[in-house]
Protein backbone atom coordinates (compact mmCIF):
# COMPACT_ATOMS: atom_id res chain seq x y z
CA UNK A 1 0.00 0.00 0.00
CA UNK A 2 2.97 2.43 0.36
CA UNK A 3 3.11 2.76 -3.29
CA UNK A 4 0.82 5.66 -4.01
CA UNK A 5 -0.59 6.04 -0.79
CA UNK A 6 -0.81 9.24 0.56
CA UNK A 7 -1.37 10.98 4.35
CA UNK A 8 -5.15 10.77 3.31
CA UNK A 9 -5.06 7.15 2.69
CA UNK A 10 -3.43 6.64 6.43
CA UNK A 11 -5.50 8.66 8.36
CA UNK A 12 -8.47 7.02 7.09
CA UNK A 13 -7.39 3.58 7.80
CA UNK A 14 -5.74 4.67 11.40
CA UNK A 15 -9.42 6.06 11.64
CA UNK A 16 -10.85 2.46 11.05
CA UNK A 17 -8.32 0.77 13.16
CA UNK A 18 -9.57 2.80 15.60
CA UNK A 19 -13.15 2.18 15.10
CA UNK A 20 -13.50 -1.47 13.84
CA UNK A 21 -10.52 -3.20 15.16
CA UNK A 22 -8.33 -3.10 18.54
CA UNK A 23 -5.67 -6.16 17.20
CA UNK A 24 -2.24 -5.24 17.60
CA UNK A 25 -1.16 -7.36 14.04
CA UNK A 26 -3.41 -5.15 12.01
CA UNK A 27 -1.75 -2.42 13.55
CA UNK A 28 1.92 -3.73 12.95
CA UNK A 29 0.45 -4.36 9.53
CA UNK A 30 -0.34 -0.48 9.30
CA UNK A 31 2.73 0.75 10.35
CA UNK A 32 4.62 -1.58 7.91
CA UNK A 33 2.64 -0.64 4.83
CA UNK A 34 2.88 3.18 5.72
CA UNK A 35 6.10 5.19 5.19
CA UNK A 36 6.90 6.27 8.65
CA UNK A 37 6.59 9.84 7.45
CA UNK A 38 3.05 9.78 7.96
CA UNK A 39 3.07 8.63 11.32
CA UNK A 40 6.46 10.30 12.93
CA UNK A 41 4.56 13.65 13.45
CA UNK A 42 2.23 12.18 15.65
CA UNK A 43 4.07 9.57 17.55
CA UNK A 44 3.16 10.15 20.94
CA UNK A 45 -0.41 9.23 19.42
CA UNK A 46 0.87 5.75 17.79
CA UNK A 47 2.33 5.37 21.21
CA UNK A 48 -1.34 5.44 22.92
CA UNK A 49 -2.84 3.44 20.25
CA UNK A 50 -0.53 0.48 21.28
CA UNK A 51 -1.35 0.84 24.34
CA UNK A 52 -4.47 0.75 24.31
CA UNK A 53 -4.62 -2.10 21.79
CA UNK A 54 -5.34 -5.61 23.38
CA UNK A 55 -1.34 -6.95 22.93
CA UNK A 56 0.78 -9.23 25.19
CA UNK A 57 4.12 -7.84 26.04
CA UNK A 58 5.44 -9.22 23.32
CA UNK A 59 3.02 -8.38 20.64
CA UNK A 60 3.76 -4.60 22.36
CA UNK A 61 7.72 -5.11 22.24
CA UNK A 62 6.88 -5.66 18.62
CA UNK A 63 4.90 -3.12 17.75
CA UNK A 64 7.34 -0.77 19.44
CA UNK A 65 10.15 -1.76 17.98
CA UNK A 66 8.55 -1.33 14.67
CA UNK A 67 7.53 2.42 15.79
CA UNK A 68 11.14 2.78 16.79
CA UNK A 69 13.00 1.52 13.55
CA UNK A 70 10.26 3.88 11.67
CA UNK A 71 11.16 6.67 13.54
CA UNK A 72 14.68 6.11 12.91
CA UNK A 73 13.94 6.87 9.25
CA UNK A 74 12.76 10.33 9.54
CA UNK A 75 14.27 13.00 10.28
CA UNK A 76 13.40 15.13 13.70
CA UNK A 77 11.65 18.67 13.03
CA UNK A 78 14.06 21.40 13.30
CA UNK A 79 13.51 23.33 16.46
CA UNK A 80 14.64 26.61 16.73
CA UNK A 81 17.02 27.54 19.97
CA UNK A 82 17.29 30.76 20.77
CA UNK A 83 20.57 30.21 21.83
CA UNK A 84 23.42 27.10 21.49
CA UNK A 85 21.73 23.58 22.05
CA UNK A 86 24.23 23.70 24.69
CA UNK A 87 26.34 25.74 27.29
CA UNK A 88 29.53 25.32 28.44
CA UNK A 89 30.57 26.84 31.23
CA UNK A 90 34.22 27.03 32.56
CA UNK A 91 35.34 29.13 35.69
CA UNK A 92 38.58 28.98 36.61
Amino acid sequence: MSIGSTREHFVTVMQQFREHANAPSVLLHILAEFPPAFYAPNALGVVSLIQSTDCTLSQCALLFSKLAVGLTKVAPPQVRAAGPPWRVSLEL
